[in-house]
């Protein structure tokens, strides 16, 4: 099955964020107002696709600290260690967003999808200008399509949730499998073990770690030992679902009103439509960083839906 491009899943979205709208009396403005701003974000995102699809993907990485002498220049062992951890902490994350399930080693799957090449260095602290490189016998890649595009905007989600707080961070990575999670820890250890921290520049964001305290507690969050995951199941009335955003609301019988992510192994989120009000039983990814609140993801299409059951 082909997985939905972004613009097909923003479009659905719009179309069914439009249609909740219309059934919203205009005396609810709370709710109104919420539906109204995410519709507005997802017309603001299909404006951008429209304007950029034909961009190849760009990264701007910077780093700070010992290895660093300013903008003069850059350890040679630490950069090229640096840059082959962040290459392959794309390729990773980029793999498993595509496809869904990623063995635990080995080879990744369309691996030279995701290669980069050095373009040129950044201008202040010493970096590299990163661009995603397709094999010349493949069709040039829009932006909506691209898996390295994709992936970065995934890690620098998940930065910009560990600079909030490890709550925020476990949010980001709960739907992510552990093999991504794993190359996320090992680029940012990478950098933290030679005392350095790092800026990166992607899909329209810049996060940055200030120091090395910022990074090195990130560094802490992803250890294994800190990542507490398990597999469960949860049964409860589906309550709804937003394809952009893959996310679900779950009426679980013991827990309440539980919310999660859909995980990429779950093509279409569309597939949970035939389950909207009606009983589930949903096989779920529990995570939790530290001593945190658990996060669920489903990993899987919602089983034995009572048809009859509708509320």
């Amino acid at each position: 099955m082909t997985r939905p491009s972004e613009h097909e899943q923003l479009s659905a979205e719009k179309a069914q964020l439009e249609s909740f709208l219309a059934d919203v009396p205009q005396e609810s403005a709370i709710e109104r107002i919420a539906l109204e701003d995410r519709l507005e974000s997802v017309r603001v995102r299909l404006e951008e696709l429209a304007t950029n699809s034909s961009e190849a993907a760009r990264v701007s990485l910077t780093f700070s600290g010992q290895p660093v002498l300013n903008s003069e220049g850059i350890l040679a062992d630490f950069g090229a260690a640096a840059l082959q951890k962040f290459e392959q902490m794309v390729a990773t994350v980029g793999a498993y967003l595509r496809t869904g399930e990623l063995r635990s080693s080995g080879p990744l799957p369309a691996r030279q999808e995701h290669r980069l090449m050095i373009t040129g260095t950044t201008v202040g602290s010493f970096g590299f200008h990163l661009e995603e490189r397709s094999e010349p016998e493949q069709p040039e890649m829009g932006l909506e399509d691209s898996s390295v595009r994709k992936a970065l905007d995934r890690v620098t989600r998940v930065i910009e949730g560990a600079l909030e707080s490890e709550e925020a961070l476990a949010e980001e990575v709960s739907d992510l499998d552990s093999r991504s999670v794993r190359s996320l820890h090992e680029f940012m250890n990478t950098v933290a073990s030679r005392d350095a921290w790092f800026r990166l520049e992607a899909v329209g964001r810049r996060v940055e770690f200030p120091d090395m305290e910022h990074l090195s507690r990130t560094v802490e969050w992803l250890q294994e030992d800190n990542i507490h995951e398990e597999e469960a199941e949860l049964r409860g009335t589906l309550e709804g679902y937003l394809p952009h955003t893959r996310t679900f609301e779950l009426a679980e019988d013991e827990l309440g009103l539980v919310k999660g992510k859909i995980a990429p192994a779950i093509d279409d989120p569309h597939d949970l439509q035939p389950y909207l009000k009606k009983r589930v039983t949903l096989s779920v990814r529990k995570t939790a960083l530290g001593g945190g609140k658990p996060r669920f993801a489903l990993v899987s299409p919602p089983s034995s839906p009572d048809e009859d059951a509708d509320v």
